[in-house]
């Protein structure tokens, strides 16, 4: 049985009637909103995604305008709100402040690089469900040479805050260490999770490096799953180690194992620079923007026709691995085709 956890993609299946109007040409409104505060950060890893699009553009979302965005979320009836990037969601000072103000009325994850977190962990305990870190190393030299900067201890000290205020205050937060592994870092794969293991974390997270022609050597992955499996022997009751062998396997294979991408819809990305964007594989793409919330309000560019034509001519083959093709081959085969019989328990 898969494990149960908010790693389990099935976790879609809850969704199921949005899912069923999204197939049948509707737009409920997105499950969770990822929201980019800013496109500045503190760090300058070779292997940034989205590093070409940051350049040159330093935008932050003003204090007004980011709290209104929250707001047409809120009333729109999304669900959560992940603070993420683009750049590092904390070089805003706005981001803890909206994690303050609204986390009564939705709930928000962070995804940091944690260099900034020093002095606003108690704030993020208390008003996040989930925090995670991307530390991608696990000594200071090895972090260096992925991130660019001179903070690893004061991140893993940040880290080890974080796990004594959750059992301080009793939070449910989940808290998260993650891990991008490519040719450059795979030797430091136990050591991370040692040092994971340690700060007492509820988790550590391994995924592959992801770029539109990304190619490893023929025998990287059968070495890294040898390294994974030495890595599973530091998990106990208290800490988890989760891989993300499905994504490892797409970025090796580039095989799409379904045809459509109906998938978006439940998550919708907003850049620091307004723009809506069909997904997070293509945040800062012009051909991919649905609309920009500075001049409409969301509820409004949403299943819009700029959307609906973005949807039309979206070919999944010239897309990059990414976390939505597993949703869309639940759609197809449990939804679409009915492959889990569901009417039979």
């Amino acid at each position: 049985m898969a494990e149960l956890n908010s790693f389990n993609q099935l976790k879609v299946l809850h969704w199921k009637d949005r899912i069923e109007k999204i197939i049948d040409g509707g737009f409920p409104p997105p499950v969770t909103v990822e929201i980019d505060p800013s496109n500045n950060c503190n760090h300058n890893c070779p292997h940034c995604f989205y590093k070409e699009f940051r350049e040159g553009k330093n935008r932050h979302l003003p204090k007004k305008t980011l709290f209104n965005i929250i707001e047409q979320l809120i009333l729109a009836g999304v669900k959560s709100i992940t603070f993420t990037g683009g750049g590092e969601p904390l070089a805003n000072a706005h981001t803890v402040k909206a994690l303050e103000k609204y986390s009564e009325h939705i709930d928000f994850g962070l995804v940091t690089n944690g260099g900034m977190l020093k002095g606003h962990e108690k704030i993020i305990v208390k008003h996040c469900k989930y925090v995670r870190i991307s530390l991608d190393a696990g000594c200071e030299y090895a972090h260096k040479k992925m991130h660019c900067s001179d903070d690893y201890d004061r991140i893993v000290e940040s880290i080890t805050t974080l796990a004594k205020l959750k059992k301080e205050l009793k939070s449910e937060i989940e808290i998260g260490v993650t891990f991008l592994l490519n040719e450059n870092n795979a030797d430091e794969l136990e050591k991370f999770v040692f040092v994971a293991s340690g700060t007492g974390a509820d988790f550590a997270y391994i995924r592959p490096e992801i770029g539109w022609e990304k190619e490893f050597p023929k025998d990287f992955i059968p070495e890294v799953k040898k390294n994974l499996r030495r890595c599973k022997t530091y998990e106990s009751k208290r800490f988890k180690l989760y891989i993300n062998i499905p994504r490892i396997n797409q970025v090796v294979t580039k095989e799409k194992t379904f045809k459509r991408c109906l998938s978006t819809p439940l998550i919708s990305v907003i850049g620091a620079d307004g723009n809506v964007y069909l997904c997070c594989q293509w945040r800062g793409s012009p051909l991919h923007v649905i609309g920009n919330i500075y001049k409409q309000k969301f509820k409004d560019l949403w299943g819009g026709k700029r959307h609906r034509e973005i949807l039309k001519w979206i070919d999944v083959n010239k897309c990059p691995p990414c976390r939505n093709g597993i949703y869309n081959e639940i759609f197809e085969r449990c939804i679409i085709n009915d492959g889990l019989r569901q009417n039979f328990l």
